[in-house]
């Protein structure tokens, strides 16, 4: 398949912290191990590196995995399941931080913040970074299959435009969080998905049944 970045749609997720986290700070002794409860999208670690962090620092690591920001939303949002990292997405940080869902980073734990790439390092609902930490970053393109394609879209006013999508009908799709699917309707519409305020009534009753995230 051959990838066209039309628009960089940048996703930050994040680290929450949870009301009863762990905190890893050196190897702990010998005969001691504790369970460290972590929640992450699908296929972002490889259980090798999993079982590789259990040998270091001789803890059990029951880790589960999600497909969409949502789901694990619905965990937090439900008083975190247990989970004392939750790996999501950004635009869910301010409002669990509101609702008093995130317990604070003690930071003279995390010494390698100071390496962050200060352009992804800060998220309007977190500036300080008192509850949520970058996690990876990324941007969103179209893929399609060259030679089936006859007019490849180089825009996302184009790809998402009803005539042009009708030429393809049952052969596309697209990724099923929020985010990501608003934020493309945002770009054709001629909004920017950064500006937060730009996240108004008249962009969301232009794209049904969107809530405004937190």
């Amino acid at each position: 398949m051959e990838a066209r970045k039309i628009i960089a749609l940048v996703i930050v997720a994040v680290v929450i912290a949870g009301a009863a986290a762990i905190a890893m700070h050196g190897r702990e002794k010998a005969g001691k191990k504790r369970v460290l409860k972590v929640l992450n999208y699908s296929d972002y670690i490889d259980p090798e590196v999993l079982k590789e962090f259990e040998k270091e620092y001789n803890v059990t690591i029951k880790y589960d995995e999600y497909e969409a920001a949502e789901e694990a939303w619905a965990k937090l949002r439900a008083g975190g399941a247990g989970y004392d990292v939750i790996i999501t997405a950004h635009s869910y940080v301010g409002l669990a931080a509101k609702m008093g869902l995130l317990q604070p980073l003690n930071k003279s734990l995390l010494p390698n913040l100071k390496y962050l790439d200060p352009r992804v390092a800060s998220h309007p609902a977190d500036p300080e970074q008192k509850y949520a930490v970058p996690y990876m970053w990324g941007t969103t393109g179209i893929a399609y299959v060259k030679g089936c394609v006859s007019n490849p879209p180089t825009t996302w006013k184009q790809f998402l435009d009803p005539q042009y999508l009708s030429q393809y009908k049952g052969k596309v799709s697209l990724l099923s969080e929020f985010s990501e699917t608003v934020m493309a309707a945002m770009i054709a519409l001629g909004y920017d998905p950064s500006n937060r305020s730009d996240w108004n009534s008249q962009v969301m009753s232009q794209v049904e049944g969107a809530p405004t995230p937190g």
